[in-house]
């Protein structure tokens, strides 16, 4: 579903992951990855948000691909963040990237 709409925008949208580790090199180290219980806590439309940020879309991006107000998009984001016990944004989007690598490696 999501690859269809993806596609369709010509994946003009995608952000590279290279970019968003680059900009959190810097930072502390990030949380430790959630383990499955936490993820439990998520509403399906937050796992969708947590999956599209983990594969480095811009929360810009998310809102366009969904259709709804990039507002929502940092509201979920922001709820996602709380219920995994997150400090920022950029854990979110790390914490996302590794339960997508995870997923791929059957985990």
């Amino acid at each position: 579903m999501f690859e269809e709409r993806w596609e369709s925008l010509g994946g003009q949208m995608l952000r590279s992951m290279g970019t968003l580790w680059a900009e959190t090199a810097m930072d502390a180290s990030p949380a430790p990855p959630p383990a499955l219980p936490a993820l439990d806590k998520l509403s399906q439309r937050e796992l969708e948000i947590l999956e599209l940020l983990g594969r480095g879309h811009a929360a810009s991006d998310i809102a366009t691909l969904l259709g709804v107000s990039p507002n929502t998009i940092q509201t979920h984001r922001l709820r996602i963040r709380e219920k995994l016990g997150l400090d920022n944004a950029k854990q979110v989007a790390i914490q996302a990237a590794l339960w997508i690598s995870g997923i791929k490696d059957g985990r």
